[in-house]
């Protein structure tokens, strides 16, 4: 085998160029240390103001729950109100409407009442007929004896 030595000048080179790479090694840790510090601070703006705008969204979200529970709330009393206008408009027809069978009744008895009253009328002129003809018949007859 050969004897295999370096050179005190290649040594150097090789340390030099060892030394090089460091550097730039070192550099490199620097700058990617540099970048992930931006991408840090970048990124944690970047979460404050998500979460600025998660705040916004939550109170605009919870003024909208409180608007639609007004809303429902109005709702609901606009229904009451109409239920009992509608209820009351109910027993104002029953009413009406019991008053006009009422009425309807008394007419229809009324009609049969004077339909009874003219009958019994017809009867008795039929009846003063008959006696003002017995009457004249008798007047006739005692007259003329």
């Amino acid at each position: 085998m050969k004897d295999r030595t370096v050179s005190d000048a290649t040594l150097e080179l090789i340390l030099a160029a060892i030394a090089e790479t460091r550097d730039e090694a070192r550099e490199f840790r620097t700058e990617i240390r540099d970048r992930l510090a931006a991408l840090e601070a970048e990124l944690i703006q970047t979460r404050t103001e998500v979460m600025g705008r998660i705040d916004r969204l939550q109170d605009r979200v919870a003024a909208l729950e409180a608007d639609l529970a007004q809303a429902r709330t109005e709702i609901m009393n606009r229904i009451d109100r109409l239920q009992d206008r509608l209820i009351t408009q109910r027993d104002d027809d029953v009413v009406q409407f019991n008053a006009i069978e009422r009425a309807e009744r008394l007419m229809k008895t009324t009609r049969e009442d004077v339909g009874g009253l003219s009958e019994q009328i017809n009867a008795l002129i039929r009846q003063v007929r008959t006696l003002s003809g017995r009457i004249d018949h008798l007047e006739d007859r005692s007259g003329a004896a």
